[in-house]
């Protein structure tokens, strides 16, 4: 079930974005039916976004308590959980808010507060998968590494890439999470 995190995530991610800009335009525009359009798309899309959040929340944390990872990107890991909670939580502050004060500034800023840290948690994210490849099971990431070190795709000469040493000699200490578990 971890694997769909990433499915998860991106569909809420533009949705609360747009949310955010949307209200910020309602809030910009004085007066008109564009004022109102922006406003009531906004409303679907933090109806939308919200519950999808919910989701991507529920499937990050499967995931932060299944997936193999060194020690520096558990830290990351509990860096992106940590401010996906925030994010979230500030988000649907701002959500409910609008609803009761509608074209409020306030909720629009903390809208927009919100939206900024949600993109924090996505560049996290992108860190995670593209520097300490999270997801990837250890096995894949041996097979991957012989064959980017056996293959040249570039004109420019690559350095050689060794593969990382297993088990006992890998030199890594054991990190236990608190189900038990151990990477």
């Amino acid at each position: 079930m971890h694997s769909w995190h990433p499915v998860a995530v991106h569909f809420p991610l533009a949705s609360l974005l747009l949310a955010a800009a949307f209200d910020f335009a309602a809030v910009v525009i004085r007066g008109g039916t564009w004022r109102t359009r922006c406003r009531d798309s906004a409303t679907v899309l933090w109806a939308v976004g919200l519950v999808g959040g919910v989701a991507a929340l529920v499937t990050g944390l499967l995931a932060y308590r299944r997936v193999e990872h060194s020690d520096p990107a558990h830290l990351l890991m509990t860096q992106h959980r940590n401010l996906a909670f925030l994010s979230l939580a500030l988000l649907t502050v701002a959500a409910v808010w609008r609803w009761k004060r509608p074209f409020s500034r306030l909720a629009t800023g903390l809208g927009l507060v919100g939206a900024i840290s949600l993109g924090g948690v996505g560049l996290l994210g992108g860190e995670m998968v593209y520097r300490h490849a999270l997801g990837v099971p250890t096995e894949t990431l041996h097979v991957v590494v012989h064959e980017r070190g056996d293959e040249h795709h570039h004109e420019e000469e690559q350095p050689a890439v060794t593969r990382p040493p297993t088990g006992a000699d890998s030199g890594r200490q054991a990190h236990q999470h608190d189900n038990g578990s151990f990477h």
